[in-house]
């Protein structure tokens, strides 16, 4: 008999209770507790790099209210042809003081 060990730190689920977590489905971007408590702001600005395929979420006096914690994220698509759905772990850049998704590495599909 050949027994395998579970370690609770290689289930997905469990990692991205610690992790800040993005999700973009057809018309918002959704964020998980972490990712709100790092951007700690009402409002944020969202922005694009579309040759690294990152989403950028910076808190901004002027930008797309965070309401129920989510973005209105339709308009934003639509500019810059984003079709990705998904759920994508979020990197905090402590430097620009914002959060970058690679959208170019869906982990669910």
């Amino acid at each position: 008999m050949a027994f395998i060990v579970f370690h609770p730190e290689q289930e997905l689920k469990l990692i991205r209770r610690r992790q800040p977590i993005v999700t973009l489905s057809r018309g918002a971007i959704k964020l998980n507790k972490m990712a709100l408590d790092k951007l700690n702001s009402d409002t944020v600005e969202v922005a694009y790099d579309p040759e690294l395929q990152l989403i950028r979420l910076r808190a901004a006096k002027k930008g797309f209210p965070i309401e129920k914690k989510k973005i209105s994220g339709r308009a934003f698509f639509k500019h810059f042809n984003i079709d990705v759905l998904g759920k994508f772990p979020a990197r905090y850049d402590e430097k620009g003081q914002c959060l970058l998704v690679d959208i170019g590495t869906n982990e669910e599909g």
